[in-house]
């Protein structure tokens, strides 16, 4: 559906009258029609527009809301990239099914954003989704899985990281940290092992 059809306001040049028709919308309009309404002006030229949009997707905090705000984490624009991922990130729990399909993108670098979001979510219950990136062919998102697994305590997966900090050295220094995460008894060695180790970042 255009958005015109929606709010006659949000097609029109001058941002102010976007962002009012937008505001418009929040006793005219569904959760359903404000979301997509608020979703299309993501990436309007205008920051201002933006941010009501963004504000808009906040506040409905909702599935919906998520899975029309997801795609712009593979937004080339790097501001409208970060505001989206903030904004899942604020989402909570309503943005991790969301997320899912984009933590196997073909694009490394959004396979990447995906997982760094979701390490910021309550989203334990799709570690193993995680975890299969461990194995990545991309270093920097098997980094970013290794990081992930530490914050979301998935301590399932210590002998896979075990693994990995003796195969790749670029990892040691994630591993650690995220052994760390995992409390007493959860490679306790490894982090002795660490102590020693040839790089003053992984020490």
């Amino acid at each position: 559906m255009h958005l015109s059809a929606l709010h006659p306001d949000l097609t029109h040049p001058d941002p102010g009258f976007r962002s009012a028709g937008l505001e418009a919308l929040r006793t005219e309009a569904s959760p359903r029609t404000l979301a997509q309404a608020a979703a299309a002006l993501l990436a309007d030229p205008d920051p201002g527009v933006r941010e009501t949009a963004a504000q808009v997707l906040l506040d409905l905090a909702n599935e919906e809301a998520a899975r029309l705000t997801v795609p712009y984490i593979a937004s080339d624009n790097i501001t409208v990239r970060n505001r989206a991922g903030e904004l899942l990130a604020q989402m909570g729990e309503a943005a991790i099914d969301a997320l899912l399909p984009y933590v196997d993108d073909e694009d490394y670098d959004v396979r990447k954003f995906a997982i760094d979001v979701l390490a910021l979510l309550p989203a334990r219950r799709v570690a193993h989704r995680i975890a299969v990136h461990l194995d990545d062919p991309d270093a920097n998102v098997r980094i970013a899985a290794v990081d992930a697994l530490g914050a979301l305590g998935a301590c399932e997966y210590a002998e896979a990281l075990r693994s990995l900090y003796e195969r790749e050295p670029v990892a040691r220094a994630s591993v650690v940290a995220a052994f760390g995460a995992f409390g007493p008894g959860y490679g306790d060695d490894l982090i002795v092992e660490a102590l020693s180790d040839e790089d003053p970042v992984v020490q």
